[in-house]
């Protein structure tokens, strides 16, 4: 019978008093106080460590991609599906095409043509900015 196990776990739990599931029985309010305090300073360590974990990987990540002849310019996404993007290579601009599947040469773009702004879509998308945009400092709010 599969469902027994499940019923003779409720029996024992009719059976049993409501003191012991009680956790904090027995605690006294100023040792559960230290207990939350405690829990609240490993929290805050934890989203420490997080936070410097993320920028440490972002440093090593901007390390590893620099490169001075490949860099993506730009990209516009075509839906969940692809996207395209403009990759400067040396002097030439490339367009490919991005699917999960593979990635399409498109063209070959002259550069008199292209409006390129003076940031590239890495320095756009850096983490710290887009972090400090959205949790201001606190020396900000004072």
């Amino acid at each position: 019978m599969p469902g027994r196990g499940f019923a003779v776990f409720l029996l024992a739990l009719e059976e049993s008093p409501a003191a012991d599931f009680n956790i904090n029985a027995g605690m006294s309010p100023l040792r559960m106080a230290g207990q939350f305090l405690y829990l609240i300073l490993i929290f805050g360590v934890v989203v420490l460590l997080a936070y410097y974990a993320t920028k440490w990987i972002a440093k090593a990540k901007q390390v590893r991609g620099a490169n001075a002849n490949l860099r993506i310019m730009d990209s516009l996404s075509l839906g969940a599906q692809g996207s395209v993007h403009l990759i400067q290579a040396g002097e030439q601009y490339i367009l490919v095409g991005v699917t999960k599947e593979q990635i399409t040469y498109l063209t070959k773009l002259d550069p008199a043509e292209l409006v390129i702004g003076s940031k590239t879509v890495e320095e756009y998308m850096s983490f710290d900015k887009v972090f400090r945009q959205i949790v201001p400092r606190r020396k900000d709010k004072e």
